[in-house]
């Protein structure tokens, strides 16, 4: 039988060339190939090229005779050069990298798939059926990753991952960790040539299941721009993925002592370095913790085995046998059932499937039960509270102030990097930049005049973002310059945008230049945000917050024509060298842009950008205003360069001739200038250096010598800092490294630090103890501690003062971007060195915290409670990254130093603590603890899990979790107050009660969905994401049982109770329903819930006259969208104002402001109070004074938009109907028979009493 036609990659295709116009191309360019020989399978953008417009990638097929022109080297590759085109033709067999399968229409694009195939396979031929029929060889064979799924999902993105995994005469020696921190890069390059960074699918077969687990690992470790990657995962489909080894004894001859032979080990069931087993249970945990689904697929066939037939000659004629036994294709993390399927093949045809299989049609199903994460899901869902939270009709400007906007024009504009590069961007010192004043450089004289275009230049590393950031945040700048700066910030509107080439796609893009445009331009002005409003709703795509790099443009090109603001446009462009396109492109666009307005254009625009030197820039722009950096910047690494050597020669070399000492010193200055680039930090390196190896008596020539070997790149001079540090000192460089880099509450103390990475070896709490007990004994003086460090680390830190005080930072933010890369901690660790799961840098500062226990009273309150919050954020983030429970450490803590944590300095009220490593870990979010612990209560018995999550001894775990939510505004990371409505709905399912009532310290008896709807300063997160986590928290509570009209008190309220101690209030004990102190999501879930929307309180108030104010000699802490929005909810779902509702309604004068210690309103004050129904709307001193806004100028008049609301908030609720009569005391005795929340002495002697004799603690209090 013929062999079937190979399956050709072709890349660089001109962009436009398709279909037969494609095939004609290629038979021009290729000799001797002929126009019926082609088959062109596929045609899609290529989906890491960065030029613009991008180069095409096909796949194709060509039959017999193949032209003799195609010849392949011996890499698998075969070139044609393109008349006219830069770069040539690549056909190639071999499917390195990615491969793009199919082109999905940007307005569609919702996932991108990708697929890796396993050990010893082709990247396509893997997934290809191949065909069994000799009539059908010179038929296009079929592959069903290209020739269906594109078809039955057109929104999905298809990929193939190609990388070297040849068995025989390989010469690689690279591990599964080394292939993983390729795919990671692979992935980077993908994620930022497209407009949003697409959900991702996995399909792996064999090893690629091994490759996908370890990069996702690596990811969790990572930075922000890798982490965000792993949040894109939706669903991994692991096909033969051996989690506990396969059958390998018959592989093994083949690579007995090639350099791979350690890779193949690692695959066997016996492996005897243990590398799957520590995979697996990181790979499990991370899977779990970011809600990754994992599907299963195991093989029922046995394969044939690979067998030598001849010397170096191997082929699959050996005995069948199970590759991949169905215990070890089967991840931990497939726990339903549903996730896992049988595929009756062999485990090499696992994966290969013909039109309409039976196993293909399976795996459609898992496809489409991905939960709909379009782009604009995906989008909204990372858009900041503030922005969410305010109605499309009235949107604020995004840096906080005045000014409205319109609708969801301006939120599609809006993208999540927006700021990411200049809030990174490291910040300059005091004091710097003091040239910029210098009259030469005419920047103050170019924005008063009528040039238009300002040019920044300078090398690379020379401080130009740094320059444009200080430009950004120094207005005083202008004043200083001028002497009238209120004048030029009337003349002008400031614009930002900073390009970066590590980022994403929309960080270097014109497609993000110009949202970024439009959206500040729309934030500040109502008649911009009106013209995107009307051409985002004119659009026709089905994603309309798609915008395309053609859209962006002639929707800015619209805004140019039609805005008329009365000002002049300043663009500040940073980086144009970063520009993801050819820089005649970026270069021909600024000219244009800042082009003189005429009659058609509105916007009078000039633009101050700065980049690196290039031929396109210089050629385009050196007439215009502007300066070179490092010639402002050259004197003083001229003058620091000069002053260090001379000291250096010196010393080290007094015997030199004052003439050979000059001599010296030029050559190694003009060295330096040659070679710094304007990088000061380089020059900096290399002269301390230089100092280092330096010894007296030595040759002058060879100081000279050892210069010149020494890296000119700062990542590679990075890289030899790490490779010269000793082994012996890796681990303990490694762990100072980590535990600086995750101290994220400011600069680390010295100190400390070294203190805490004595506890990093302990695995109990109490080595910790007896480690840093030792390490107290000898701490070094802090001198000696600074040279110790730089010896161990390489001067990767450094210690600076701050305050008094010795701290350590990174030497360069460009040290702390080294360091957090993936391959970064198997470049430093050793492979055979200890097991690199515990190794992070949160687990480190979790063992410090617990074993480091200032007595209380050495504290304040604001310190004590910081501590705790470190703990919970290091403790969470250690399983986030890890994917392993702090289980071996928190087991090994007792009981009292819980406890000890837990006592409260003047905690607000209602307070439940911690007392015990399970509610340290519910309230701290440690999913993988608690499941663990659930786990082993399970084997107890049916009712094992509800004993171990309701007894006393834990205290009130319900009450604890619930208020943790309430106190969500303590804590620093989003994802941990994510984490929490994660953890109740854990809990709810495993058993927890959470209808139990509580004592909390003072006791009052409470039930945890009481104590949802009391928040000390709810204000601290208005308008923010603690409220959607609230939402999230009570429809589980709802859920599971809890009553949606539950009474409680005023008393209890974050919405109307700003100063709970003031029990002498009155009424401030008068009894109501949730929905009466419920507001905003809270509200709407109250009511979905079947809550009494007409209920009354105790005195016979409903939930609407409780929204507009009845209540207010309390003061309403909701803001003034929060009371429309509740009082939309409530009107919607029936809502009735009651007779004293409708009398205040009426006399909307009766509204007085509530101070703490009396009534002091002036006249002017009680004026402006009473234009307002409720105190959401107005802004009164003593609310202010509570919140601490007020300031030495007196309060504000409140806002226009608080007038607008308050308009539309009134008219709403006169469209309410009235209840005909008021209650009746019988009927309101009746519904509060009795007085709720007041101290039991008798039922806590009870609960006192019970928990003694359970020999346990009950807290303090």
């Amino acid at each position: 039988m013929a062999p079937e036609p190979p399956t050709y990659r072709l890349r660089r295709i001109p962009a436009g060339v398709s279909g037969l116009k494609l095939q004609r191309f290629l038979c021009q360019v290729v000799p001797g190939l002929e126009l019926q020989q082609l088959h062109i399978a596929s045609l899609a953008p290529t989906p890491d090229d960065h030029t613009k417009p991008q180069s095409q990638t096909a796949t194709l097929q060509i039959y017999e005779p193949v032209p003799p022109s195609l010849a392949f080297d011996g890499n698998g590759e075969c070139t044609f050069p393109i008349p006219g085109q830069r770069h040539p033709l690549i056909f190639d067999t071999h499917f390195l990298g990615f491969t793009v399968l199919n082109e999905v229409d940007s307005g569609e694009h919702a996932f991108d798939l990708i697929a890796l195939s396993g050990l010893a396979s082709h990247p396509f031929g893997s997934w290809k059926k191949h065909a069994a029929n000799a009539d059908l060889i010179n038929l296009a064979s079929f592959m069903w990753l290209r020739d269906q799924l594109p078809s039955d999902f057109p929104n999905v993105r298809v990929l193939i991952y190609g990388y070297d995994t040849r068995l025989l005469k390989s010469e690689s020696f690279q591990t599964i960790e080394d292939l993983a921190v390729s795919l990671i890069a692979q992935l980077r390059g993908i994620g930022k040539t497209q407009t949003f960074t697409k959900p991702l699918l996995i399909f792996a077969h064999s090893l690629g299941g091994l490759l996908v687990k370890q990069a996702l690992c690596l990811l969790a470790r990572c930075g922000e721009s890798e982490a965000f990657m792993l949040d894109q995962v939706r669903l991994v489909v692991l096909f033969g993925v051996p989690s506990a080894g396969m059958r390998m004894e018959y592989l093994l001859p083949m690579v007995d002592g090639q350099p791979n032979q350690y890779l193949v080990e690692c695959l066997s069931q016996d492996d005897p370095h243990g590398f799957l087993q520590t995979l697996n249970a990181s790979f499990h945990g991370i899977s779990r913790l970011r809600r990754i689904r994992l599907i299963s697929a195991y093989e029922t066939q046995r394969t044939r085995t690979a067998k030598e037939t001849s010397p170096g000659v191997w082929a699959r004629v050996g005995d069948p046998v199970i590759l991949v036994p169905r215990e070890s294709a089967i991840q931990k993390g497939s726990r339903n059932p549903e996730d896992v399927f049988p595929i009756d093949r062999d485990h090499s045809n696992i994966v290969k499937f013909s039109e309409d299989d039976i196993h293909y049609v399976t795996l459609q199903r898992f496809l489409r039960e991905i939960p709909d994460s379009a782009p604009r899901s995906d989008f909204m869902g990372t858009i900041p509270p503030k922005i969410l939270a305010v109605p499309d009709s009235q949107l604020l400007r995004f840096d906080g102030g005045e000014g409205t906007a319109t609708q969801g024009g301006l939120k599609s504009l809006w993208f999540p990097e927006i700021n990411y590069r200049e809030e990174h961007i490291v910040t300059a010192h005091d004091h710097s930049y003091g040239w910029l004043y210098d009259p030469n450089l005419r920047f103050f004289e170019w924005l008063q005049s009528t040039r238009r275009l300002y040019w920044i230049r300078g090398k690379p590393g020379s401080g130009k973002s740094t320059l444009m950031k200080h430009l950004r945040k120094a207005t005083g700048l202008w004043k200083g310059s001028t002497g009238h700066g209120s004048a030029l910030h009337q003349q002008f509107e400031y614009l930002w945008f900073f390009f970066n080439a590590r980022g994403s796609y929309k960080q270097k893009s014109f497609e993000g230049l110009l949202r970024s445009i439009l959206f500040q331009l729309g934030s500040r002005y109502p008649i911009i945000a009106q013209v995107i409003e009307e051409r985002h709703r004119a659009k026709q795509t089905k994603n309309k917050d798609v915008w395309t790099d053609d859209e962006s443009l002639r929707l800015f090109e619209h805004v140019k024509c039609e805005a008329k603001i009365g000002r002049q446009v300043v663009l500040f462009l940073d980086a144009l060298d970063e520009f993801n396109g050819y820089p005649e492109v970026i270069a021909e666009f600024l000219t244009r842009l800042s082009a003189s307005p005429n009659e058609i254009a509105s916007l009078d625009i000039r633009i101050c950008f700065s980049s690196r030197p290039w031929d396109a820039f210089v050629e385009r722009f050196d007439t215009c205003d502007g300066f070179k950096l490092q010639d402002w910047t050259q004197s003083d690494i001229a003058r620091y360069t000069g002053s260090r050597l001379v000291g250096m020669l010196q010393s080290q070399f007094p015997t030199l001739d004052s003439e050979s000492s000059r001599a010296l010193e030029k050559d190694v200055a003009e060295y330096i200038r040659l070679h710094a680039q304007g990088v000061f930090l380089w020059v900096t390196m290399v002269l301390d250096e230089l100092e280092r190896v330096s010894r007296p008596h030595q040759s002058p020539t060879l100081l000279y010598k050892q210069l010149t070997k020494l890296p000119t790149e700062l990542e590679d001079y990075y890289g030899l800092i790490i490779d010269r540090i000793a082994p012996k000192d890796r681990l303990e460089a490694f762990i100072l490294l980590e535990l600086v880099l995750r101290d994220s509450w400011g600069p680390t103390e010295l100190g400390k630090l070294f203190l805490a990475s004595r506890c990093a070896g302990g695995n109990t709490l109490e080595a910790c103890e007896q480690l840093l007990k030792s390490a107290k004994t000898q701490l070094l003086e802090e001198k000696h501690m600074d040279v110790h460090l730089k010896d161990l680390c390489g001067g990767m830190l450094e210690v600076v003062e701050s305050n008094r005080e010795s701290v350590v930072q990174f030497m360069h933010e460009t040290a702390r971007d080294f360091i957090e890369r993936p391959e970064f901690r198997q470049r430093i660790l050793p492979q055979d060195g200890p097991s690199l799961d515990w190794l992070d840098g949160h687990v480190f500062w979790i063992k410090y915290w617990f074993a480091f226990r200032i007595p209380k009273q050495d504290i304040g309150k604001e310190l004590y409670i910081l501590k705790v919050d470190r703990m919970f954020e290091h403790a969470y983030s250690a399983e986030h990254r890890t994917g392993k429970s702090l289980a071996n450490f928190l087991d090994s803590v007792p009981q009292s130093v819980f406890s000890y944590f837990s006592e409260p300095l003047q905690w607000p009220r209602p307070y439940f603590g911690f007392y015990s490593s399970l509610s340290f870990a519910v309230l701290a979010g440690l999913e993988l603890y608690v499941s663990h612990r659930l786990s082993i209560a399970a084997t107890e018995g049916p009712q094992g899990r509800s004993r171990l999550l309701n007894r006393d001894s834990d205290g009130t775990l319900a009450h604890g979790l619930i208020q943790e939510v309430c106190l969500g505004y303590r804590s620093r990371s989003r994802d941990r107050e994510r984490s929490l409505g994660a953890m109740t709905q854990l809990l709810v399912d495993s058993g927890l009660n959470f209808n139990m009532r509580r004592y909390d310290m003072e006791r009052y008896e409470y039930l945890p969905i009481q104590v949802l709807f009391q928040d000390p300063d709810p204000h601290r997160r208005q308008g923010g994401g603690v409220h959607d986590e609230r939402g999230q928290v009570l429809d589980i509570l709802l859920k599971a049982g809890c009553d949606s009209n539950t009474r409680t008190t005023y008393a209890r309220s974050a919405t109307l109770n700003p100063f709970p101690e003031e029990d002498n209030v009155p009424h401030r004990q008068d009894q109501c329903r949730l929905l009466h102190v419920s507001w905003g999501i809270l509200s709407q879930t109250l009511l979905a819930h079947g809550a009494n929307v007409n209920a009354y309180d105790s005195r016979g108030h409903t939930p609407l006259d409780v929204c507009i104010g009845v209540k207010f000699w309390l003061l309403d802490t909701r803001s003034a969208r929060q009371a429309l929005e509740t009082a939309t909810a409530l009107i919607e779902a029936g809502a009735h104002l009651s007779q004293y509702g409708h009398k205040h309604l009426q006399n909307r004068s009766s509204w007085n402001d509530f101070s703490r210690n009396k009534r002091e309103e002036t006249e002017r004050r009680e004026e402006t109070d009473k234009r307002y129904i409720t105190g959401a709307f107005t802004e009164s001193d003593s609310m202010r004074d509570f919140l601490g806004l007020r300031d030495d100028h007196g309060v504000a008049e409140p806002s226009d938009d608080a007038e607008s609301l308050h308009t539309e908030f009134v008219d709403l609720i006169k469209t309410a109907p009235v209840l005909p009569t008021p209650a009746t005391r019988k009927e309101l005795k009746k519904l509060y028979p009795k007085r709720i929340g007041k101290p039991d002495a008798f039922g806590s002697l009870r609960a006192l009493f019970r928990r003694l004799s359970e020999n346990t603690r009950i807290g303090p209090g």
